[in-house]
């Protein structure tokens, strides 16, 4: 990956963040697999988001909905 590809997966990355969109990013490199936590409306609008980002194209995306945690704040 050029310098310049770093600088925009970064910058994307970034602005998802400050946007919202996503979370926390996670890289297993013994199973070349990155977890990535993202945020939307449905599953569209969350594949939307990951496929903005420069290696979406290489991935084979899976996506595994999760439940907000229970308790007082819910």
């Amino acid at each position: 990956m050029s310098e310049l590809n770093q600088i925009y997966l970064i910058c994307q990355v970034k602005l998802l963040e400050a946007q919202g969109a996503i979370g926390s990013i996670k890289v297993a490199m013994p199973r070349r697999t990155v977890f990535i936590e993202a945020f939307g409306q449905d599953d569209e609008a969350v594949l939307r988001t990951i496929q903005t980002l420069p290696l979406a194209v290489l991935w084979d995306i899976e996506l595994f909905p999760t439940t907000p945690p229970a308790g007082p704040n819910t």
